[in-house]
């Protein structure tokens, strides 16, 4: 039987079938300049890390659920009341010394410089850390609980100091922390960057900042931190600067000038940033490396504003 059309009804006409969009073309990744087996090296190390963090939030759970609730004693604190406002003024006139040592007017200086630096001058640029590199727990802590760290604008200046380019040098960081001068080193073109971290902690938070830091700021790609002791580590070929931060007690600087020593004699340029010197001794008497001075405006910038004397040591190739 033939369809009959109802009447007041139109046929729906059909829709022309839509052509599929081509794929989107995802943007290509940011490498952050590392290597297959250091991105092996690095998923590793963050799976390790969740697994840390998620053990200690259960040990804290532990040990929050085993104390009896009521069982918290209060502090009692001091009726300050029953002390007279003289007594409060003796005290306290007692307790402040009449004139200040001169080392300490100094450490107060080298702080408030530091504080500077941290809440105002470290933060200007393009710093994208996925771990801040800043000092930890600065807060409340003693100067030598708090984890020290080297201030952008110093370590711009002391590579400004460098006698020679930055290429065909490899620059060498001593307890090279959360990786903050090897990054702020990545924006010149030297040929090539190492940091040496004996910290597992430290090393880590490094290989996470080294991961995400933007290939497109960075002269130089070629970027490796190793996990190690640096007094035993063999230097590699070539011209070198070193990166020290007062990393080593008198005898292993020594041992580490000598070894500089025998790498200038094999006929190779070594140039030292000694930033906050202990034992520069060892560099002013080798017969090999003569002492940098800045002079100008860069020289009235670090006399100004560094929180650390800095030194700079540079060799010439022997003949």
């Amino acid at each position: 039987m033939a369809d009959v059309a109802t009447p007041g009804k139109k046929k729906a006409a059909r829709k022309p079938a839509r052509e599929p969009s081509p794929p989107v073309k995802k943007p290509e990744a940011d490498d952050g300049g590392l290597r297959d087996d250091d991105r092996a090296r690095l998923k590793k190390l963050v799976e390790q890390r969740r697994k840390k963090e998620a053990a200690e939030r259960r040990a804290e759970k532990q040990a929050d659920a085993s104390v009896p609730p009521g069982n918290a004693t209060a502090v009692k604190q001091p009726n300050r009341s029953t002390a007279t406002p003289q007594a409060t003024r003796k005290s306290s006139d007692k307790a402040k010394p009449e004139t200040p040592a001169p080392a300490t007017s100094e450490m107060a200086q080298g702080g408030r410089l530091r504080r500077l630096h941290e809440l105002l001058l470290d933060r200007l640029g393009h710093n994208p850390e996925r771990v801040p590199t800043a000092a930890k727990g600065a807060a409340g802590r003693e100067p030598e609980e708090i984890d020290r760290v080297s201030p952008r604008k110093v370590i711009n200046w002391a590579l400004d100091l460098l006698p020679d380019e930055p290429k065909g040098y490899t620059l060498i960081d001593i307890g090279c922390g959360r990786g903050r001068v090897i990054l702020e080193a990545a924006r010149r073109p030297f040929h090539r960057i190492i940091g040496i971290e004996r910290d597992l902690a430290l090393y880590e938070d490094a290989m996470l900042n080294l991961r995400h830091w933007p290939r497109s700021i960075m002269a130089c790609r070629d970027v490796d931190i190793i996990h190690g002791n640096a007094a035993t580590w063999k230097l590699p070929p070539g011209d070198l600067v070193f990166y020290l931060f007062d990393p080593f007690d008198e005898r292993a600087m020594l041992n580490l000038v000598t070894r500089l020593n025998r790498h200038v004699e094999g006929g190779n340029t070594v140039a030292v940033i000694y930033l906050d010197p202990s034992f520069s001794l060892p560099l002013r008497e080798s017969p090999y490396f003569g002492q940098v001075m800045p002079v100008g405006m860069l020289r009235r910038k670090i006399e100004t504003f560094s929180p650390y004397r800095l030194e700079i040591y540079s060799s010439s190739k022997p003949g």
